[in-house]
């Protein structure tokens, strides 16, 4: 395990990388030589165990030729979160590198229920990683792999900034000053380039995005990256990104039948998207199972969320009977 203070990378701020992407290798042909998945959480101490059993998922799911080196850019994680989390990968191919975040500077921030400041410390990537980090996986703290990261990992950017899966059903992308038509991205599973993400300046102009945008970003620096990166990134298989609201969705029309059974029945990455997280008790996601499988392989094997309320017990019961869409 190595720690490393954002103090380390603080003149990074000011790095300009003046090479263009036509001159050096691809980061894509670089990193897939050296077989080594850069994986990236960003999290406060509420979240150690969350991370934990996401990288269970990933390591779990790693091809047996490829390494997983996993960033943890955090605040408030003390030695025992640090080793929640260490522990979760220690039988697999996997090392770990803690870089602490300072939350005070995201403090003016909007965030919301399930939502703390962590969100915003992706956006400090540039500047808390090492030179040599060209490109990465991004999670949320919510999701699990069920397919090797490494496929994803290896997948051009198409000069691209970066690529994710597209939310549907987004409703407010005019706010955002954005074309109804336009496809807006779930930021929960990206795949950087971080090459092009500090050339671009993207962290810096979503943070100011945020700053002077004059509405509420109800979806909080996911809404000011789709401002940002508008045009310049890459839509992935929906599979990469299965968001749980596709199970209360109607079919899109660009997918048949078979296509569509497949994102919901052969995810590559399942993303706990609500506020109905599996650790809740009345979370109804069907795919809840999953998590709990790789929990079982940390530290937290065995735990259950009990009943937050005296009638959940009531309500599950009920949602068990009733078809997804229809759950509440």
């Amino acid at each position: 395990m190595n720690t490393i203070s954002s103090d380390g990378f603080a003149s990074m701020r000011r790095f300009e990388f003046r090479a263009s992407m036509q001159e050096r290798p691809t980061a894509a042909t670089r990193d897939a030589e050296v077989r080594r998945v850069e994986v990236v959480y960003c999290c406060d101490e509420y979240y150690a165990r969350h991370v934990a059993v996401s990288v269970r998922s990933v390591v779990d799911t790693l091809d047996p030729e490829w390494t997983v080196r996993v960033w943890v850019i955090g605040s408030g994680l003390d030695a025992t979160a640090r080793g929640v989390i260490e522990d979760a990968g220690r039988d697999g191919a996997a090392t770990f590198e803690f870089v602490e975040a300072d939350a005070r500077e995201f403090a003016w921030a909007p965030v919301g229920l399930h939502v703390s400041a962590a969100t915003y410390y992706r956006l400090s990537l540039p500047w808390l990683l090492p030179p040599e980090v060209h490109r990465l996986v991004y999670l949320d703290v919510d999701v699990i792999a069920e397919r090797s990261l490494s496929r994803l990992f290896v997948e051009s950017c198409e000069g691209c900034v970066l690529a994710a899966v597209e939310n549907p059903g987004i409703a407010h992308k005019h706010e955002l000053g954005l074309p109804p038509d336009v496809r807006y991205f779930n930021a929960g599973v990206l795949l950087v380039d971080l090459d092009a993400w500090r050339e671009r300046r993207v962290s810096e102009r979503t943070l100011e995005f945020v700053r002077t945008h004059p509405l509420p970003l109800r979806l909080w620096d996911q809404d000011a990256l789709n401002a940002v990166v508008h045009g310049a990134w890459k839509p992935l298989d929906w599979r990469w990104n299965q968001q749980a609201k596709l199970f209360r969705i109607a079919r899109p029309s660009e997918f048949t039948r078979a296509e569509w059974r497949r994102v919901l029945e052969e995810p590559y990455v399942v993303h706990f998207s609500t506020g109905l997280k599996p650790w809740k008790y009345a979370c109804f996601h069907p795919l809840r199972g999953r998590w709990f499988h790789y929990l079982d392989r940390t530290a937290h094997r065995g735990w259950r969320p009990r009943p937050e309320k005296p009638w959940y017990p009531i309500r599950r019961f009920v949602n068990e009977l009733l078809p997804v869409p229809w759950r509440v």
